[in-house]
């Protein structure tokens, strides 16, 4: 039996020292190894689209997908090794102790990714995975073994083929940790929640007390800051994950180390004076916003607004009248934005847009901070400003960069 993975019945709990495979959007690898290591895991390590991660005790995985803002799934290894063929990597997924794992009455599905010189068809891969669980199944419980169920598994497996290696693992999260709950509507371009995190804590976010996002479309950004500003983590928004259903495994099943809505964010920051606003040009998509932030219990948090972007950024830096009601406070602030890259814009209309924006940021906002996420057929060079730091990050399969900006003070002549 693969030690790694221990049943309900010995002392030792299945996630004691329990090796984790966190998976996150291109990019924010080395967001995530920082976010591990503040909720308390140890040996992280930064990989290609992952963070390995240990967490003592058996409340790694539920804190994992509780606590984690930028990660995408996590994932539980059950059993690895060389493997230059199909036929090498049956083997690798047979030693797993599926007739422990997966119980007769429960479901499967794999999902395999192929991305080894001899190993290339993961749809074939997929197939003799599946035919490696089975027969170790039939192989251990007299001939019997689980059915598949590809829509809503009980245990969703992951096999993973590169370089001369195989590794499976359970997917512990069952649905992509970037699907909070809260945003059941969006726009044309929407912006995973898990790269708006990252995002925002590249930007240190709430050290500035001051947020603003002038181009808010579904309201992710500005919700996603509410979260983190009040403590509120995303486990706490009520949905569930694949591994509360594998009470099986000691350690692991639902009720176990879950902690609770109260539980502490140790990334949260103190939530006093703190000042969100939102606004975007188009009014349907601000009542979609908004919405939004309802669902997340954040709606109080954050200041909605219909207007044109770089009217905002000049409203919030004080070159215009703020409207009845503003609470515009002095000093600098940060920017975090996912302008449009030209899905919705004629290439004109997008420099004039891109143009104005940057206008505006040059003279309303000295001293503030910009974060915006670029997508290649973002007109970049019309916001007139050189980028300090570029981040490469996959947002949902499209390449983008997230761009820092500083913008200076203006000397007088």
């Amino acid at each position: 039996m693969d030690r790694r993975v221990i049943l309900k019945k010995r002392s030792t709990p299945a996630t004691a020292g329990q090796e984790l495979i966190v998976t996150c959007p291109g990019g924010a690898e080395e967001v995530l190894a920082d976010e591990l290591r503040e909720v308390g895991f140890a040996d992280v390590r930064a990989e290609t689209g992952a963070v390995r991660a240990r967490r003592t005790g058996e409340a790694g995985i539920p804190e994992a997908n509780r606590l984690l803002r930028t990660a995408s799934r996590v994932l539980m290894p059950v059993a690895a090794g060389p493997a230059d063929d199909y036929d090498a990597a049956y083997a690798v997924v047979r030693s797993a102790p599926w007739d422990t794992l997966l119980p007769l009455d429960r479901t499967f599905a794999i999902s395999a990714t192929a991305r080894s010189a001899e190993i290339r068809d993961h749809r074939f891969l997929a197939m003799r995975a599946k035919d490696a669980i089975v027969d170790r199944q039939r192989e251990r419980l007299q001939g019997k073994r689980s059915s598949v169920e590809r829509h809503s598994p009980d245990v969703p497996v992951v096999v993973f083929a590169g370089d001369g290696r195989v590794e499976v693992s359970l997917d512990t999260s069952g649905a992509p940790l970037h699907e909070r709950g809260y945003r059941t509507e969006h726009g044309e371009a929407p912006l995973r929640e898990t790269v708006a995190a990252m995002m925002l804590r590249a930007a240190g976010w709430p050290r500035q007390r001051l947020l603003v996002d002038p181009f808010c479309g579904a309201g992710t950004i500005a919700i996603e800051a509410a979260l983190i500003a009040g403590g509120r983590v995303p486990g706490d928004l009520g949905r569930r994950y694949a591994y509360q259903r594998w009470s099986w495994i000691g350690g692991v099943g639902a009720g176990v180390g879950d902690g609770g809505a109260g539980a502490a964010d140790r990334t949260a920051g103190a939530s006093a004076g703190i000042r969100i606003v939102a606004a975007d040009v188009d009014p349907a998509m601000v009542a979609t916003a908004r919405r939004n932030a309802e669902r997340a219990g954040v709606a109080d948090w954050i200041e909605f607004s219909v207007s044109d972007a770089a009217a905002t950024l000049e409203t919030v830096g004080g070159l215009r009248t703020p409207g009845a009601g503003d609470t515009r406070r002095g000093g600098g602030g940060v920017v975090v934005t996912n302008p449009p890259y030209g899905e919705r814009l004629a290439p004109a209309d997008l420099d004039a847009v891109y143009g104005r924006v940057g206008g505006a940021m040059k003279q309303a906002l000295p001293g503030w901070e910009v974060w915006m996420i670029l997508g290649e057929a973002a007109p970049a060079r019309r916001l007139g400003l050189a980028p300090d730091r570029r981040l490469p990050v996959f947002n949902g399969g499209l390449a983008a960069q997230v761009c820092h900006y500083q913008i200076r003070e203006r000397t007088r002549r």
